[in-house]
């Protein structure tokens, strides 16, 4: 089935601090440093937040949620099969479900009609004698809010993707005007490939 996704409630931790960022990047600050602006701690949250983007969500290339945040998933029908795969992993629960009825309205489902399937290949099933609804016209006429990730800190993400990402922060860090050229240069996205390969989802590039 098609679906649309819109993120509803983003994550509220971030999946890197900046001390993470200059510790792998071995940026020391002294105190007369600390205490007031910096160029480069822009550049370092700029950094982060493209990594995390990189990763995270759904334009990610791992097809995951990381730290908790809650979506739609809107779809044009309810599908065939008594099950839906959610289209973002893990996920952590169910919040409701929804359609548009034949006269445009917008509907809930009754929770006992249905169960959630957190988890790895999450999702929802229906229960035993419920079906789902006849719903109206429209490209997001049955939708499903959930939320996802692997918890609410950056501490719950698997530690081989925060690695990464550190790795991802550092490399753009070093190589941010392209000057360095060499073998440590060259292996740096083998390395991070290796660390995320694990994680990344079939049909997510």
């Amino acid at each position: 089935m098609t679906v649309a996704l819109n993120l509803v409630a983003a994550p509220t931790a971030p999946l890197l601090t900046p001390a993470d960022a200059r510790a792998q990047s071995r940026i020391d600050r002294t105190a007369e440093e600390v205490a007031q602006d910096n160029p480069e701690d822009g550049l370092i949250a700029d950094l982060i937040a493209a990594v995390t983007a990189h990763l995270d969500g759904k334009d990610g290339i791992l097809g995951r949620a990381l730290i908790t945040q809650t979506w739609r998933a809107s779809y044009a029908a309810p599908p065939l099969s008594r099950a839906i795969q959610l289209p973002l992993q893990p996920v952590q629960s169910v919040l409701s479900v929804g359609y548009r009825d034949q006269t445009g309205a917008d509907q809930i489902v009754a929770a006992d009609q249905y169960r959630g399937l957190p988890g790895e290949d999450g999702g929802l099933e229906l229960v035993s004698g419920a079906s789902w609804p006849n719903v109206g016209d429209g490209r997001r006429a049955f939708f499903v809010e959930f939320t996802a990730g692997y918890g609410d800190a950056a501490t719950d993400v698997p530690e081989a993707i925060r690695h990464a990402a550190r790795m991802l922060v550092a490399y753009y860090f070093e190589h941010r005007e392209a000057a360095a050229v060499g073998v440590s240069a060259a292996l740096l996205p083998l390395t991070v490939k290796t660390l995320l390969a694990p994680y990344r989802r079939w049909g997510f590039e």
